[in-house]
């Protein structure tokens, strides 16, 4: 699959592309929010909670350049779960869970405080999801997650998107950092054999993140 190899190339790069940074960070990382889609045509949607664990990294950009100094690549792979309910008028609802393996790929600018130890980073950047499992009900029976575009599936594949995001690091005075995160997703997920009306749905997830740093 394409997204299998966006996912690892990427992570190539990043890790065998350390001349290019001047200093880098790595941390264990816990999300947490509110898990959505937009659907076309609207019919009612819940949001639920979500979740996500992974770690992510911190490069600062190795240049003397004054207009880039101050940027930062915010990688970060998660395992995230994700979840919505569709109202039907007149039937029961359905709950949707959709698991996924994430990569987030930000380039962050740092706006610093009188503080040199604090900074706001503020960034975008794509992000691409694999997905591993998830299920969902339907009038109140219980049934796996195929993902795919063929007569099997109930949701399409791979999510591609767009992440928004804020950041501060020594959160509280610790050695946290904060982030607050909107990942606005691209990919319409229905799978194209059951689409013959057009319809699209797409994810739209919000988190708040605590990252711990490793000590390597």
């Amino acid at each position: 699959m394409p997204i299998k190899k966006t996912v690892f190339a990427s992570l190539f790069l990043i890790l065998f592309s350390k001349p290019f940074y001047a200093q880098t960070k790595l941390f264990f990382k816990t999300d947490i929010g509110l898990s959505s889609m937009r659907y076309r045509p609207a019919i009612p949607i819940g949001g639920r909670f979500g979740y996500g664990i992974g770690a992510e990294g911190l490069f600062k950009i190795n240049t003397r350049d004054e207009m880039l100094k101050y940027w930062s690549f915010n990688p970060s792979l998660t395992f995230t779960k994700t979840a919505y309910t569709i109202y039907v008028a007149n039937a029961a609802n359905s709950n949707i869970v959709a698991k996924y393996l994430r990569l987030d790929m930000p380039l962050m600018h740092d706006f610093y405080t009188d503080n040199p130890s604090h900074e706001l980073l503020i960034g975008a950047g794509l992000f691409t999801a694999l997905p591993l499992g998830g299920h969902f009900t339907d009038q109140s029976t219980r049934y796996k997650m195929r993902y795919g575009n063929t007569s099997a599936s109930n949701r399409g594949g791979s999510d591609i998107g767009m992440v928004f995001k804020l950041s501060m690091t020594h959160f509280a005075n610790t050695d946290i950092r904060f982030s607050l995160q909107y990942n606005y997703g691209l990919t319409n997920l229905v799978p194209k054999y059951y689409n013959p009306n057009n319809i699209r749905i797409r994810s739209r997830n919000i988190y708040i993140s605590f990252a711990f740093p490793i000590d390597l």
